[in-house]
């Protein structure tokens, strides 16, 4: 068997981009908003619910008003709202809830800034490297997390 090294550690950084990826996911802000309310701070732990209702819904909103193919796929119309608002890739949530969740982080504890910038650039670059996003995307995604992280945390 023959290692190749160039392989390996391109396949170990696709699944690391990848694995940082996530900070962005449905999945990650919910078990945030689980380890407040273990904590006891309801007032986050609720207030982290009602923006993630409320992300989802204004990119949904943009999703299904303007429907922008993900990169490479051609634009098409779909039968389900699901596949249309899953489909199409503007706005990125992920970015979106990357900074939200990273604001809420910030709020309680300055000191992780460096962290939390760096996470929201790894969702971004992961979004981008696995063509799920375009720049525009990317960019409407942060200023859409920076908007509502500031009215739900600041």
């Amino acid at each position: 068997m023959e290692l190749n090294i160039k392989r390996t550690a391109k396949v170990i950084g696709e699944i690391s981009l990848k694995d940082l990826g996530s900070y962005g996911s449905f999945i990650f802000y919910i078990v945030i908003a689980a380890l407040f309310l273990l904590i006891g701070d309801y007032t986050i732990f609720y207030t982290l619910i009602v923006s993630l209702a409320a992300v989802t819904a204004v990119v949904m909103f943009f999703r299904l008003s303007y429907n922008k193919p993900r990169p490479g796929m051609k634009k098409r119309r779909y039968n389900l709202i699901y596949e249309a608002v899953d489909n199409s890739s503007f706005p990125s949530i992920h970015a979106a809830r990357s900074v939200m969740i990273s604001i809420a982080i910030y709020a309680k504890a300055p000191a992780t800034f460096p962290l939390l910038a760096l996470m929201v650039l790894a969702v971004c670059a992961s979004r981008i490297y696995f063509r799920r996003h375009d720049i525009i995307d990317i960019f409407a995604g942060l200023i859409l997390g920076f908007i509502l992280g500031f009215l739900f945390f600041l």
